[in-house]
């Protein structure tokens, strides 16, 4: 599903935000489509959801890639090995402290 919804959106440009498009997608990869038209047609999971955005908000998470160590640090976008050392020390030393 996933290599189909990057393929829809970069290669073929499809809208993969329109409930259609992701049902035929989905139908596509040989997932049940109704199941996935009634999923996206209700609320369920809404609460998880906006529960996770805003956990990913509050630890820093605001673009991709985005690294997240320990649970608690994370740091966004392209960084070089060092910079990602660093993240990973920091991280090593607080468990330390623990």
């Amino acid at each position: 599903m996933v290599e189909a919804l990057f393929a829809a959106h970069f290669t073929e440009g499809r809208d993969i935000g329109d409930a259609q498009a992701l049902v035929a997608i989905a139908s596509s990869v040989r997932l049940d489509g109704n199941a996935m038209y009634a999923f996206l047609s209700s609320e369920a999971d809404a609460d998880a959801i906006h529960a996770e955005n805003l956990r990913a908000h509050r630890i820093g998470i605001n673009g991709v890639p985005c690294f997240v160590v320990a649970g608690r640090h994370a740091i966004a976008g392209a960084q070089e090995g060092e910079v990602i050392a660093r993240l990973i020390d920091v991280a090593i030393v607080e468990s330390d402290e623990s």
